[in-house]
């Protein structure tokens, strides 16, 4: 719709048209998407003109004659000195919780941006808390919110704050069940799994040396440093449960899950079916890979180190057939943004609690283009902190509801994202 409106003038450009003044459109964008920008434009839209504002010799290019600007939110905050010299029309902003911290720096670059009009994209406007909405809602409209520490203590508790952020002229949500009524169903499950006895071991004295960590940080500490600190110490948990190589090279037994999963890919690609494998570590995708090659089965990979060059190859390689069935990938990383609809099975090897992030992630198969029915399944351990942080899911879910979705109640919104002492006490079982 975006590429229509640019294509037939819909969106006005800047300046005096009889004096043929003209402005380019500028998309920023996390630097995986530059190639899938590109991809859709030549498909929905081959006659308008683009530019890719990237590399070494950016600062050398001439955006004249340019339709569309593509550059990604890392270059903006180094060039910005340079950039808000320059006159756009419309920014659009992908990805747009990319900005999610309002006191980055990367989002002081970006709302430095001249623009007539400005355009945030995103499928998590929010991940944690109402601090997040606040950043995205302030770089598309400044001001409109007002005072960002008054917004978010009222969002904290005022039940008609909530009712305010739904409100459809500033927010349109656009969901796969009102717009794509023809998409194949998506079908979710967790797969419950038994740690090893040696396993076991490792994580009680894990999560015993983490309950004293834990206690002393919010003893000590203001409870959002103690919260780093327990974000830090679960990370550990989680590990072990993937399997204690993560935390220690010299382990050499094997992993339930890393055996499990290979086991299923290795069914599925000799079906003929494409799979991803999303993971927030990449020490879990190094291991998987020793799995993997153990058993004889091709993958590929994408992930923070992947050269920006490389990654448009992965994806298309993946999408045409001519790649391998299984595509590892890290969460932050591709996470978001990319279309990868061969998949219709998708594995998370260690599920986080923030279901926002995790959907996204499964959506990168279950979305337009897609034909066959798409399995997501989460690999879980039992008795373990993975089942625990599957009932907290739950909060942040009602986060997002309350400030997002058109068809909450306006209750009460959660306060925070952050990781409690109470919370603590009851991942850890004390």
């Amino acid at each position: 719709t975006l590429l229509a409106a640019i294509r037939e003038g819909t969106v006005r450009r800047i300046g005096d048209p009889e004096a043929g003044v003209r402005t380019p459109h500028l998309i920023v964008l996390p630097p995986t998407l530059v190639f899938n920008w590109e991809s859709e434009i030549a498909r929905f839209a081959p006659g308008l003109r683009v530019l890719e504002y990237t590399g070494p010799s950016r600062k050398k290019l001439d955006f004249t004659g340019a339709d569309v600007v593509l550059t990604t939110y890392e270059l903006v905050r180094r060039d910005i000195d340079d950039l808000r010299e320059r006159q756009f029309d419309v920014v659009i902003f992908d990805e747009a919780q990319a900005v999610k911290n309002y006191r980055g720096e990367r989002s002081k670059a970006v709302r430095q941006i001249p623009a007539r009009f400005r355009l945030c994209l995103t499928g998590t406007p929010m991940e944690n808390h109402v601090g997040e909405f606040f950043s995205v809602i302030e770089l598309a409209l400044p001001g409109l919110l007002g005072d960002r520490t008054r917004f978010i203590r009222e969002a904290n508790q005022n039940p008609n704050c909530a009712q305010l952020c739904r409100s459809r002229p500033f927010v349109l949500r656009r969901t796969k069940e009102k717009i794509l009524r023809e998409l194949p169903p998506k079908v979710e499950s967790n797969i419950h799994l038994d740690l090893t006895r040696r396993q076991k071991e490792i994580y009680s004295r894990t999560v015993a040396a983490v309950r004293e960590e834990v206690a002393a940080a919010f003893a000590d500490k203001a409870e959002q440093q103690a919260g780093i600190v327990a974000l830090a110490a679960l990370t550990r948990l989680r590990q072990v449960c993937v399997s204690p190589a993560l935390l220690d090279p010299d382990y050499n037994e094997t992993s339930p899950k890393l055996e499990y999963l290979a086991t299923q890919l290795a069914e599925i690609t000799a079906e003929g079916h494409a799979a991803l494998v999303f993971s927030q570590f990449t020490r879990a995708l190094d291991t998987f890979e020793h799995t993997l090659r153990a058993n004889a089965l091709p993958f590929q990979r994408l992930d923070g180190k992947t050269p920006t060059d490389e990654r448009r190859g992965l994806v298309q390689d993946f999408q045409d057939g001519t790649g391998p069935g299984i595509f590892l990938i890290s969460l932050k990383t591709g996470g978001a943004g990319l279309n990868l609809t061969r998949a219709s099975y998708v594995f998370h090897l260690d599920p986080w609690w923030n279901p926002a992030v995790e959907n996204q992630a499964s959506d990168r198969a279950h979305r337009i283009g897609q034909t066959q029915t798409v399995f997501v399944t989460r690999l879980l351990m039992r008795h373990t902190i993975e089942e625990k942080m599957m009932e907290l899911k739950a909060r942040k879910q009602e986060i997002y509801d309350q400030i997002v979705n058109q068809s909450a109640s306006p209750v009460q919104a959660a306060k925070s994202g952050a990781i409690t002492r109470e919370d603590m006490a009851f991942l850890l079982g004390g």
